[in-house]
């Protein structure tokens, strides 16, 4: 990791290393908290609203692999075509103005 770090700093500079990090941020922190959010209803929705007792283990799973991947898929989606486009050269067209246009355009793209 530090030799990465080294040859990222001599070849390109020090702000290189920080590149890419304003989607990354994004990602987490829509990544987190969606799924935080997420979590209660999808399991309320795999065991039924009045279930009462323990909730199964495999229940528990399924909810949190559901939540995750579908707010993974997006939230990476997004994060990897902004850094994409952070690595164009100065003054060549963007595909997305930001996170929430890349959001929609990528929806309507899937939608039509």
């Amino acid at each position: 990791m530090l030799d990465t770090v080294s040859t990222i700093t001599r070849e390109e500079c020090l702000a290189a290393l920080w590149k890419g990090i304003v989607p990354g941020l994004h990602r987490q922190c829509v990544f987190g908290g969606l799924l935080i959010r997420l979590y209660e209803p999808v399991k309320s929705l795999y065991v039924g609203e009045n279930f009462i007792g323990d909730i199964p283990l495999t229940k528990k799973i399924l909810a949190g692999l559901t939540t995750a991947i579908t707010v993974a898929n997006p939230t990476n989606l997004v994060k990897v075509r902004l850094q994409a486009e952070g690595k164009l050269p100065v003054g060549a067209p963007r595909r997305y103005s930001g996170a929430l246009n890349a959001y929609s355009t990528i929806v309507i793209h899937v939608l039509y």
